[in-house]
């Protein structure tokens, strides 16, 4: 019997990102990606483009982007979902950034690929807070989060079914860990016919699997990932859904209270269990990005305190706010975990946008100070840790930490 699966595909680059390597993932990624769609019109896919990225591919000039992903869209075979703008975390931004972030991020869709933004909402890094998701969304919306959000005992070689929950008057879907991790992180060619296998083998039949995945795997950092998309769209044993249509046909299961946790989808049982859900971008243990997380506070609360202004300077508030959404992108905390990558060059273009923002507006010279103060300090410790020899050493445990992941994922589509 034919499973159904909606494949929700996240392309996304940091607004800091040289465009140089957003030339280079439209080329070798995004538009084989969609060329391979259109070829399948009675599949159906879900995506969440960044806003980010599309103003990006906007400055590049590549048009044959937004004219593909219209054209699919027009023809009802993709829907694009809400997120915030710039990629913010959401349990570590303030509501009213995200909220306005959304917003920008709904015009930006219709203006751009002329289609409207679906309801439901991708939480980037599919990273939550119960408590603070329910400022950000409203009755009956649906919001995307990673499996271990519903259950923090997960287990990695099982498809979790129910997916689709009714929680506080939300609808919570939950992606299939397993499956992201598949894509994401088997170590060496994946063979269509071993993950077919694998979803026969852990599924009912006409079960539908969710899951999310970075649309740069495809092609961008695995150029046979595009083959084994073209396999499965051709293997009359699964079908391509849209996330909208998994939702329609299911009947959410009620979580009890207590049954959404905070987490994300790099959180681990054992990290759970420790209560750090968010481990490559706020790490209890990682001081820098503790640092920056001030950093990005002290610019909020410089923003909150300043009166939105007349219409002769609301472009000076714009530009701070603008800094400010640059500046809390998610990425820069990912490039400060280490874990693997590394970068202090594009953390600090973040850092600036930061400094900037205060800079920009109309608070005290003593705010203006602390915060100077914040920034160069800052500054001094990340360069003073880059060099150190503790990235090589962050390096080489994470390379033994994926050799245990490359491992586990052999056995279990073996």
């Amino acid at each position: 019997m034919t499973r159904k699966w909606s494949l929700v595909l996240h392309l996304h680059q940091p607004p800091t990102q040289s465009l140089a390597v957003v030339k280079r993932a439209i080329k070798s990624s995004y538009l084989p990606l969609l060329e391979i769609l259109s070829k399948h019109p009675n599949s159906g896919f879900t995506f969440n483009i960044s806003s980010s990225l599309t103003l990006q591919i906007k400055h590049l000039g590549a048009t044959v982007f937004f004219d593909k992903i219209k054209s699919l869209a027009q023809n009802g075979q993709i829907e694009i979902l809400q997120s915030p703008f710039y990629h913010p975390l959401v349990p570590l931004t303030p509501a009213s950034v995200i909220l306005r972030q959304l917003e920008y991020h709904r015009d930006t869709i219709q203006y751009y690929y002329n289609t409207t933004s679906n309801e439901i909402i991708y939480p980037p890094e599919l990273a939550i807070n119960p408590d603070n998701l329910l400022q950000v969304t409203s009755n009956k919306q649906p919001i995307l989060v990673d499996e271990s959000s519903v259950k923090r005992n997960f287990s990695l070689g099982t498809i979790s079914s129910p997916q689709v929950f009714d929680w506080q008057d939300r609808i919570i879907i939950a992606s299939s860990r397993t499956i992201t991790e598949i894509l994401r992180a088997y170590p060496t060619h994946l063979s269509h016919q071993a993950l077919m296998n694998f979803i026969l083998q852990k599924t009912q039949a006409n079960q539908t699997i969710i899951s999310v995945s970075d649309g740069e795997l495809f092609g961008h950092h695995y150029i046979e990932r595009l083959n084994l998309l073209q396999n499965l769209l051709q293997d009359q044993q699964i079908q391509f859904i849209k996330l909208s249509q998994a939702i329609n046909n299911s009947n959410p299961t009620k979580l009890k209270e207590g049954s959404l946790h905070a987490s994300s989808w790099e959180a681990q049982t054992n990290g759970l269990e420790k209560s750090i859900p968010y481990p490559i971008w706020s790490h209890p243990n990682n001081h820098l990005q503790t640092e920056y997380l001030k950093l990005a506070d002290l610019a909020f609360n410089a923003l909150d305190q300043t009166p939105r202004p007349d219409p002769d300077h609301q472009l000076q508030y714009s530009s701070a706010e603008k800094h400010y959404d640059y500046g809390t992108s998610s990425c820069h905390l990912f490039w400060l975990s280490n874990w693997p990558w590394w970068h202090p060059g594009l953390v600090e273009k973040g850092a600036r946008h930061l400094i900037q923002c205060v800079r920009t507006l109309p608070v005290s010279k003593t705010d203006k100070l602390h915060a100077e103060s914040q920034y160069l300090s800052f500054l001094q410790k990340l360069w003073q840790y880059h060099w150190s020899e503790k990235p090589l050493k962050s390096y080489h445990r994470f390379d033994l930490a994926k050799k245990e992941l490359s491992d586990k994922l052999k056995e279990i589509l073996t």
